[in-house]
């Protein structure tokens, strides 16, 4: 049995290891830039080792947004069944703090159609019943904060904040061709994430019309 639970324990922690190294090189890099050989320089793994545990790189990226979603589900729902009453503001502040420390998730959802064809059909349901948990905490939330909207008002919100959301990522961070062209070097692309994302939190949340 302890053999059993070490061994357990070892598949684990070489996982997180493929799993921190996929975080870092993907929000620097497309996708299709990633090599399986530059994910296994960041682990203590050779690239063959890695193949024992994934298929491919889009099993690792999936499983690692997956993660990231467990823990901001984990996160909303603390939020939803505190006791302490937030001020919509602060409600706004929590939550964007909370996304744009899983932003990789932001820059996922743009290209996650082209993931899904190289994943498991195991890994690809995982993955969107935690997105429909998302959207439903996110729904939870309004109903919350936002008594004086109806059903139909509350689920609008959501739906509207389920599909921008697709396009933070695209919108606010240039591919190097549009960098060239646009002499934007010297743009901050994560500020211009994080004011849009909080300023369309504002909007789904009521605060701006307060």
């Amino acid at each position: 049995m302890f053999l059993r639970a070490r061994k357990k324990e070892e598949i684990e922690s070489r996982k997180k290891e493929i799993l921190d190294s996929i975080d870092s090189l993907y929000w620097e890099k497309s996708l299709k830039d990633i090599s399986m050989e530059e994910i296994a320089k960041k682990t203590s793994l050779s690239r063959t080792s890695i193949y024992s545990y994934y298929e491919s790189k889009e099993e690792i990226v999936l499983d690692s947004m997956s993660n990231h979603l467990i823990l901001v589900n984990e996160e909303l729902e603390n939020i939803i069944n505190d006791n302490k009453e937030l001020s919509k503001e602060e409600l706004v502040d929590n939550v964007h703090k909370l996304l744009l420390t899983h932003k990789v998730i932001l820059k996922f959802l743009a290209s996650i159609y082209e993931v899904e064809k190289h994943a498991s059909q195991e890994k690809i349901a995982r993955y969107h019943d935690l997105t429909d948990k998302f959207h439903h905490n996110l729904l939870k939330l309004i109903e919350r904060y936002c008594p004086n909207f109806n059903k139909a008002e509350r689920i609008k919100r959501v739906h509207v904040f389920a599909s921008v959301i697709y396009g933070f990522y695209p919108i606010t961070h240039y591919t190097p061709k549009q960098i060239e062209k646009f002499n934007s070097k010297e743009k901050d692309f994560d500020k211009e994430l994080e004011r849009i994302l909080k300023g369309s939190l504002e909007v789904i949340l009521n605060v701006v019309n307060n």
